[in-house]
């Protein structure tokens, strides 16, 4: 599944055991009028391959999973994140900004 979306804030890393460790990045997605922010996991080796380069204010296509697990009669779902494209308009945008010098 995919969502689209701009950054709003990344957090810190939390270590949980030396094998298990997350990044939570909120979203601001696309397109959406009403509860438009959710908030990522980036686990383990996706924190290093995706989370440490997303920068806030950014817009990217997140490539997610939706998982759900019970502990003490409570019921959790989680939006993992396992790919991060930068979204093209973004920076076709900048670049164009970048371009209107008189020479």
């Amino acid at each position: 599944m995919e969502l689209k979306g701009k950054v709003i804030k990344i957090g810190k890393l939390e270590e949980f055991s030396e094998k298990f460790s997350k990044v939570q990045v909120l979203v601001e997605q696309e397109g959406v009028k009403y509860d438009a922010t959710v908030p990522l996991e980036f686990i383990n080796k996706s924190i290093f391959e995706f989370a440490n380069q997303l920068k806030q204010g950014s817009s990217y296509t997140f490539s997610i999973n939706i998982s759900g697990r019970e502990w003490k009669d409570k019921h959790f779902v989680s939006l993992r994140c396992w790919k991060v494209n930068l979204d093209e308009s973004t920076t076709t945008e900048e670049s164009q900004d970048n371009n209107d010098l008189p020479f």
